[in-house]
């Protein structure tokens, strides 16, 4: 993992094989670099730069302020965006540029299908054939414009919807965790053991997760709803047809009926046979609208995890408490920096934990 790369040579240069990090600095780099690979086939992030990659800050300014609520609006309704377009092009500089970088990404990616369909031709005319595999985001959705059943407009608004949700909401989940393994010694280290006999597949890890989605919801009442009726619920309160319903995912998570002593970091409690009320725990949302990218975002949340702990011992150093604020956007995000100590396991102990990569 080049995070585990970027983090050694910095213990290298230090005098106790330990480095002090701003998590969330890092994890957004990790993930960005995941998700520019997975959705667009690209490796464009230099995660040796650390937060100074020129990708990762265009994307900030671009989520910071108004800038992305503004971008998504456009690219997120086709028939707006042909209306609005000067507004990304001259107002907000960064929609510019990363408008620039969306189509030069989706204008590679035809090109490239293309020059593959003409091999695929000509190698079926010989009698051989070829399979398509590991196909990402971008390829499915150039096959889906080549194919005429989807067009240009519609892959841009996919792409940054692609960006938008799975970069910050993952960075941000992977902080908490990380802030929750450091300021708990003793669970971070039966997590350990846990991933040494079983990686990732680690059911304690599962369990750590879960409760750490449960503590930290990364979004911000941003599950709404707008029923095709009057309704009235628990017998007392009349919501009028087409109203937008807000769901307040900390509320539920952190209410004491739900979950005794709601406050305290407690994985036991999605430990295997207890039970609680699947919708008092909706990081994700629920139903058939549940978040399209979860799977990814879980499966990016073990893998670090699991490479970290295989590496190193965390040792917490700002904050002892865990304050929240609304972030632009949708998002809620620590209201000062986390800042975490990474000891070097192989200092100690001469190598690291041998773990699966599967998940």
């Amino acid at each position: 993992m080049k995070f585990v790369s970027l983090i050694n040579g910095k213990i290298a240069k230090s005098k106790d094989a330990s480095v002090v990090l701003n998590v969330f600095d890092y994890m957004q780099v990790i993930v960005l670099d995941v998700i520019v690979k997975t959705a667009f086939d690209i490796d464009v992030i230099d995660v040796s730069k650390g937060d100074k990659d020129e990708t990762l800050l265009l994307l900030n300014k671009l989520m910071a302020n108004n800038d992305a609520s503004v971008t998504h609006f456009i690219y997120a309704l086709p028939f707006v965006k042909h209306i609005l377009n000067p507004l990304v092009n001259y107002v907000l500089p960064n929609g510019r540029k990363f408008d620039a970088f969306l189509r030069q990404t989706v204008e590679r990616k035809i090109k490239e299908i293309k020059e593959q369909k003409v091999q695929s031709s000509q190698h079926s005319s010989s009698g051989e054939s070829r399979r398509v595999s590991n196909e990402k985001v971008i390829d499915i959705l150039v096959r889906k414009y080549l194919e005429g059943e989807i067009t240009l407009d519609l892959i841009y608004a996919n792409s940054l919807a692609t960006l938008i949700a799975g970069y910050d909401t993952t960075s941000l989940a992977s902080t908490y965790v990380l802030w929750a393994i450091a300021k708990h010694p003793g669970i971070q280290e039966k997590l350990r053991i846990d991933i040494q006999l079983h990686g990732t597949e680690s059911e304690y890890l599962e369990m750590v997760l879960k409760e750490n989605l449960r503590l930290f919801p990364v979004t911000a009442n941003f599950l709404m709803r707008s029923p095709s009726e009057d309704i009235i619920v628990g017998g007392r309160y009349k919501i009028l047809k087409h109203s937008i319903v807000t769901y307040n995912y900390a509320d539920v998570h952190h209410n004491a009926e739900y979950w005794p002593d709601p406050m305290r970091f407690d994985p036991e409690r999605f430990a295997p046979g207890k039970t609680y009320d699947k919708m008092t725990f909706v990081p994700f949302g629920a139903g058939h609208r549940v978040c399209i990218g979860y799977r990814l975002a879980i499966k990016e949340l073990k893998l670090i995890v699991t490479h970290i702990l295989r590496n190193y011992r965390l040792e917490l150093v700002t904050p002892q408490q865990m304050e929240r604020k609304v972030k632009s956007y949708f998002n809620s995000q620590p209201s000062e920096s986390v800042k975490v100590r990474f000891c070097s396991l192989a200092s100690q102990n001469g190598s690291p934990l041998k773990i699966s990569s599967t998940v």
